[in-house]
């Protein structure tokens, strides 16, 4: 964590912004790899992680 820097997960792909430059790179090669990948990149303990994923749809696009 860092002010100013935003971390956003999108399928599987991790979006990073600070200030006015932003970039995409993939987080996991499949959704069973995810609650790792989170653990790393957000600090939420892949147990909880996992558990917070149980029925999502994590490829599913949510923004349109």
């Amino acid at each position: 964590m860092s002010p100013g820097l935003s971390r956003v997960l999108q399928n599987l792909t991790l979006v990073e912004s600070e200030g006015r430059s932003s970039t995409r790179r993939a987080l996991a090669a499949s959704p069973a790899q995810l609650p790792a990948a989170i653990e790393e990149h957000f600090g939420v303990p892949a147990d909880m992680a996992r558990v917070a994923l149980a029925g999502v749809e994590p490829t599913r696009n949510v923004w349109g």
